[in-house]
């Protein structure tokens, strides 16, 4: 089965939710990491927009949220003080597990307030704060096959493909 790792960030947490929201259809079964044993999930009942709101206060470092989409295994925010390299962006990661990817990049290119998309096989690529620009992105990293990137939250997107697709058709 392929996996393909979709990544983008935001100064806001509302962006990364929000693009989440577009993404990933309900129902949605979250899982929320905690401050005493981090990378250990635990279902809640709380909705999305509750659990952002947790994420914002800092009660919660990570949400892990999933679907009944059999083309996504899971989404996933994490808050800027728990990135390595530090990363100073909300982060959300969507795994898709078709080839057929393009339906949540396409998605993502059209939503307010984030920074960067991009998309890798198999692995996520690791992005610091230094390289979150069009000049400084690790644009040639293996297993990169397309990212855009902008130099602040409204600017047009700057974009690089690996793979042969048709970014204009969108």
């Amino acid at each position: 089965m392929p996996q393909f790792v979709i990544e983008f960030g935001a100064e806001q947490l509302e962006s990364v939710a929000s693009a989440i929201k577009a993404t990933v259809a309900e129902p949605l079964r979250i899982s929320i990491d905690s401050e005493e044993s981090e990378m250990s999930y635990s279902a809640t009942a709380r909705t999305l927009d509750e659990v952002a709101t947790d994420l914002a206060t800092g009660s919660v470092p990570s949400a892990i949220i999933r679907t009944t989409d059999p083309r996504i295994r899971y989404a996933l925010i994490t808050s800027p003080r728990i990135h390595v390299p530090p990363l100073a962006l909300w982060m959300g990661t969507i795994e898709v597990t078709v080839e057929e990817w393009q339906f949540v990049w396409d998605a993502l290119l059209d939503k307010p307030g984030l920074r960067f998309v991009c998309v890798a096989r198999e692995e996520g690529i690791e992005v610091s704060n230094q390289q979150i620009s069009p000049e400084t992105f690790p644009w040639d990293v293996d297993g990169l096959l397309a990212a855009a990137v902008r130099t602040d939250e409204h600017s047009e997107w700057t974009r690089r493909v690996a793979i042969h697709f048709d970014l204009n058709s969108r």
